[in-house]
């Protein structure tokens, strides 16, 4: 075989690595993503439950999304620091019972997911005509399932 045709199979020989490789690295990042993607739409699923919760003042979706040991600590309107613990924040929930499709506590949802691993962050914005809650719950991976296990908040009143 002369120079010029085996310099062309080597060629060929390297192309086709070349392509096999790209197309293994290629699947692998595919399904890598695929899984990443399953992660966030199951940590959407676990804050829409949250979302629901304060919106429709359903406290069964807040016991669902929350972990046990939960808290909250942030600022309402008056400024002044607050926390919650998990039976105080679903006992106030709960206690607005005027709350229904037609008639939300609030209207908004997930703004933006943040995954690394087992643990995430999610930033929620929601409002009414009065006030506009900013939250960043932080959200880990235990046993398989995403919960809710902290979460922080601002405040701040409409048209000021």
């Amino acid at each position: 075989m002369g120079k010029s045709k085996r310099i062309g199979l080597l060629l060929s020989v390297l192309t086709g690595a070349v392509i096999l490789f790209s197309s293994v690295q290629k699947n692998g990042q595919s399904t890598e993503m695929a899984e990443n993607q399953e992660e966030i739409e199951a940590i959407r699923a676990t804050v829409q439950l949250y979302v629901d919760g304060i919106t429709f003042s359903n406290t069964d979706k807040l016991d669902a999304a929350f972990h046990e040991e939960w808290h909250m600590t942030g600022f309402f309107e008056d400024g002044v620091y607050q926390r919650f613990d998990r039976e105080r924040f679903i006992s106030m929930i709960g206690s607005n019972t005027q709350r229904t499709v037609e008639n939300p506590a609030f209207e908004g949802g997930i703004v933006d997911v943040y995954h690394h691993g087992k643990t995430a962050v999610v930033k929620v914005r929601v409002e009414n005509e009065r006030v506009i809650f900013t939250d960043h719950l932080s959200l880990l991976k235990i046993n398989g399932e995403w919960t809710i296990v902290h979460k922080i908040w601002d405040t701040e009143l409409q048209n000021s």
